[in-house]
């Protein structure tokens, strides 16, 4: 089998003694780069495709190509579209030295598209997980933070910030188990640039942030955010367009578990609230931050019975702990970015906002940088469905 890489192609696969596609004409490529081949279509966008493919010189071994298809407009435009994504590549493959992030294997340009080669990673995904053997417990749940925080601290710590986590781009390793992080913004970094209209939103609605799907800003916090939204998805098994009220401006993964007469060690209870905090400010600053309080709750599991409120005015963590403080930042000297100033829309940066006092628990949904005074307001119930992808599978 051989796939057309024309990304406006709906039916790409073409037997291998083809020339031109099938369906839409074009010319096959058979060898990208003379080693690629394309066997599968395992995803698309409004940035590309991804391709299964197959590396020659590496005896067939398994690879991911993503393609990226810039919009841009005369030789000019293109050549900074390649600049750039020579700049995000050099990055992705300095994030590929960390075990739990696809190795980067090749990228360039043909043909006016640019091009991506990832390792393959042979597991599933936690949403094709979450349906096959229902919504996760209390210790799945913390494993998984265990797991993916020291991750995110990683990629942050290196200026980058994914802006899309959710359960379909996180892949359970079948090898080992480990969750592994994978489509990684390199066309989300393009859509803030010159590649993509000004205001496309970034991220999956109901994962993501409100100041992300506002105005396209993003900060390490953002992140938590998306971690702590996949993490009730996976907890209640619903989706959390649906865990959260408006009209209450509140989250609701509470009553779902109540309702399925299940409940969580409190201290869990409060740091998932945390990282979902619809006030930038009074999220975690920091992968190091939660992973902390983490710790600390993994070191008194069993003690604290009972369920936490949404309004309680005492930090249990403080109760636990009261010389503890959270960080507002945590990053090592390959950041660029000061404390003091958030990242620009422009790209991923590992700058943590500016922390002020936090609000009540209560208040209404807010949204913006702390630099500036939230907006109130219901985020948006409307959510679009997770569907995982095929394994193996990977990212850029």
């Amino acid at each position: 089998m051989i796939c057309c890489l024309n990304p406006n192609c709906n039916q790409p696969n073409n037997p291998d003694t083809a020339e031109t596609c099938g369906a839409c004409g074009t010319r096959l490529t058979k060898r990208l780069r003379g080693r690629y081949c394309p066997i599968r279509l395992i995803g698309k966008g409004g940035f590309g495709r991804t391709y299964l493919a197959v590396d020659t010189d590496r005896l067939n071994t398994t690879c991911v190509i993503k393609q990226f298809a810039p919009q841009t407009q005369g030789t000019k435009s293109f050549s900074k579209a390649v600049k750039l994504f020579e700049q995000e590549a050099l990055r992705l493959n300095e994030l590929g030295e960390h075990p739990q992030i696809p190795s980067l294997l090749a990228y360039f340009e043909h043909s006016q598209y640019l091009y991506l080669v990832q390792q393959a990673i042979e597991g599933h995904t936690l949403y094709q997980e979450l349906q096959k053997r229902g919504a996760y417990s209390e210790a799945d749940i913390s494993r998984l933070l265990l797991d993916i925080l020291p991750v995110l601290q990683f990629i942050h710590d290196h200026g980058v910030i994914h802006r899309d986590i959710t359960p379909t781009n996180v892949i359970r390793r079948k090898v080992d188990d480990k969750p592994v992080l994978i489509d990684f913004g390199v066309a989300k970094q393009f859509r803030d640039t010159i590649l993509y209209e000004p205001g496309t939103r970034i991220g999956t609605e109901g994962y993501a942030p409100i100041e992300q799907l506002r105005s396209g800003q993003a900060y390490p916090s953002s992140d938590l955010y998306s971690l702590g939204a996949t993490c009730l998805h996976l907890l209640t098994g619903t989706k959390p367009e649906l865990l959260y009220s408006p009209l209450e401006g509140r989250w609701l993964w509470q009553a779902a578990l109540e309702q399925a007469d299940r409940s969580i060690n409190p201290l869990l209870g409060e740091l998932l609230e945390r990282l979902v905090k619809d006030m930038v400010s009074e999220r975690y600053q920091s992968a190091k931050a939660a992973l902390a309080d983490l710790n600390r709750l993994e070191s008194t599991r069993g003690t604290v019975p009972g369920w936490v409120s949404q309004n309680s005015r005492d930090s249990l963590f403080e109760q636990l702990d009261p010389d503890s403080q959270p960080l507002s930042s945590a990053r090592s000297p390959q950041a660029q970015v000061p404390p003091t100033v958030p990242p620009q829309v422009s790209g991923p940066a590992s700058g943590s906002p500016p922390r002020r006092s936090p609000a009540s628990n209560s208040s209404p949904r807010g949204s913006g940088p702390p630099t500036t005074t939230p907006q109130s307001g219901a985020r948006s119930s409307g959510g679009r469905s997770s569907a995982g992808p095929q394994s193996p599978s990977s990212g850029a």
